[in-house]
């Protein structure tokens, strides 16, 4: 990501000889307590240069015919890397660490004196020491020119008084101008992974009309590749609240803390949303930043509890969900919520939802009960339960319920044309029907169904279960099958597509997710085998005015993991998190 850019070719790793062909100094294997305490040279602080403002004078007439996001920011980018390596050669100490001197904070006053920035620009300049040899200190330096639009983090990397540019510093490709409407925000440096070397923090903000997305990167400075690696990456989106990141450190670890508003499956940018925590740990094995895990607010409101519900049951944690859904109409400390002009009744919907789950779990005197006063409450919600209790006796009744109620669809066009009543706005159709949870149901009721797919997909079928395309396989060789399908979504109304369910065994449980909804989605047959052997991965082709139009993932046991479709290496940055963006933050 960040290579050595210029006609001058980049020095050799410390390994190598250079200049007087001794080696890189190795640093000290210290703890961090010990880090601290060393001391830290003292470097008087040099004039700044007479001319400085001639070093910087490319940048400024660049500046002045630069249009963001359509103007290339490269040359800009490489007027500005030249002069500030001029500007630190002529008053850092090459001998010692960059980090700490004067020169810094001169440096971060002379950019603000070119000409034509705009007026709320501001200037972040950091240091990373890496190493040293006797043609003096080894530093990568990181410059963050706040303000202008496009313009990336400035990389260099210095060896005494020699500075060489690094490519831009950012997380993706910004070769187009529409990946370009960023501003480059915060960096730091700072040790998180106890190798007694700092890293790179850095964020950029992309601005949109409903809010803006910090991008926030960790990237470590790898010697014998001369470029800065990724270690954590996350998507903190502002759209429906405040999404924001903490970094903690002991005296022998770091983690990272995201907080964000968390989407539930009945849910709307513009209504209240608890917060969730993530917390993620380096591991040493990986080289980065790993999940370890994620905690969500309380519940304030029924709707709220009723996510809360919905998403035990998702996960497969019935007997948490059936209790869940309870607290929905029995807490008396949850607050009502204002849903405009809908009639929507999160209360009526929870005891419904639990009325399924009941029966599911052959508890069919308690769901009886419960349905009948779901009847009592009119509307699209006492249509769908009595669809579902017609169809809901005999042996998996509760399955063959909800497989006759989704296949109805009559809420699709009700809800879109607002008519549902109390199942109109925040609910949605495809959430109520959730047609994929069908199968992750009848997988946690019923044993050791998933080492025999055909036996698992013929009882469905029979019950009137229905699906465009399907493969089921163990595609990460742990001995145990997921399950990918294809639905039909949309019933007779104008919105009519094509649903990917994929279903897969976490923490001893079945879960369900809806990964992808198109036109139409074809998954392949056969799946694929991928390099260490044992993992297999699944293609899937999207419509022609796609582009690409095929697709492929798989599954690591823990995430799912987006793969290009025709090499199948995973996509670049595709396995780290988004937050906060109105989707389920879990396991992808």
């Amino acid at each position: 990501m960040c290579e050595h850019v210029g006609n001058a070719p980049p020095p050799p790793p410390p390994s190598l000889p250079v200049a007087t062909g001794i080696p890189v100094t190795p640093r000290p294997n210290l703890t961090r307590a010990a880090q601290t305490a060393l001391p830290t040279a003292t470097v008087a602080a040099q004039p700044t240069p007479e001319n400085a403002a001639d070093m910087f004078a490319d940048a400024g007439a660049r500046l002045k015919e630069y249009q963001p996001p359509e103007t290339d920011p490269q040359p800009l980018y490489s007027a500005l890397a030249r002069g500030i390596g001029e500007f630190l050669a002529a008053t850092a100490n090459g001998d010692v660490s960059m980090e700490g001197q004067p020169a810094l904070a001169q440096l971060q006053d002379a950019l603000l004196q070119i000409p034509n920035l705009p007026p709320n620009a501001k200037v972040q300049a950091v240091a990373i020491h890496t190493g040293d040899d006797q043609g003096g200190s080894r530093d990568v330096m990181l410059v963050s020119l706040q303000g202008v639009m496009g313009l990336p983090v400035i990389g260099l990397e210095r060896l005494g008084a020699t500075y060489e540019p690094l490519s831009a510093v950012a997380f993706n490709s910004i070769a187009t101008a529409d990946s370009r409407n960023f501003y480059a925000g915060p960096v730091e440096a700072r040790e998180v992974t106890g190798d007694e070397i700092k890293e790179l923090i850095y964020t950029l903000e992309f601005v949109g009309a409903s809010g803006t997305t910090n991008d926030v990167t960790v990237a470590r400075w790898i010697q014998d590749e001369n470029k800065l690696r990724p270690i954590f990456h996350a998507s903190l989106v502002n759209w429906a609240g405040e999404s924001d990141y903490q970094i903690e450190t002991t005296a022998d670890a770091s983690s990272i803390k995201i907080t964000f508003p968390w989407f539930g499956a009945f849910d709307h940018k513009l209504l209240a949303h608890p917060t969730a925590t993530q917390t993620w740990e380096y591991d040493d094995q990986q080289d980065a930043f790993v999940r370890v895990s994620q905690s969500i607010e309380a519940a304030k409101t029924p709707r709220q509890q009723l996510n809360a519900a919905e998403y035990l049951f998702r996960n497969g944690d019935l007997g948490g969900a059936v209790n869940a859904y309870e607290r929905v109409w029995n807490d008396p400390a949850l607050q009502p919520e204002d849903f405009g002009d809908s009639k929507a009744d999160p209360l009526a919907f929870a005891k419904f939802r639990r009325a399924m789950l009941l029966g599911i779990l052959g508890r069919d005197a308690d769901a009886k009960k419960l349905l009948n006063e779901v009847n009592q409450s009119g509307n699209a919600l006492a249509q769908i339960a009595q669809v579902y209790a017609k169809n809901s006796s005999g042996k998996d009744g509760a399955l063959r319920g909800w497989i006759a109620m989704a296949n109805a669809g009559d809420l699709y066009e009700l809800i879109y044309e607002a008519k549902a009543g109390n199942l109109d706005f925040p609910f949605e159709a495809g959430e109520i029907y959730l047609v994929g949870g069908v199968v992750a149901a009848y997988l946690n009721t019923h044993g050791d169904m998933e080492k025999d797919p055909d036996a698992l997909w013929r009882p469905l079928q029979s019950f009137g279960f229905k699906t465009a395309s399907r493969v089921s396989a163990d595609l990460d060789g742990n001995g145990v099958n997921e399950f990918l399908f294809v639905t039909e979504e949309g019933g007779n109304s104008p919105n009519q597509a094509q649903q990917l369910w994929f279903v897969y065994n976490h923490d001893k449980a079945w879960r369900v997710r809806a990964l992808d909804l198109a036109d139409t989605l074809q998954l392949e047959g056969d799946t694929i085998e991928l390099e260490n052997g044992s993992a297999r991965a699944v293609k899937y082709k999207l419509p022609e005015a796609y582009t690409p139009n095929m697709a492929a993932l798989t599954w690591n046991g823990a995430r799912l993991l987006w793969l290009d479709a025709t090499t199948l290496k995973p996509i670049e940055n595709a396995q780290w998190t988004t937050v906060g963006g109105g989707v389920l933050e879990d396991d992808f």
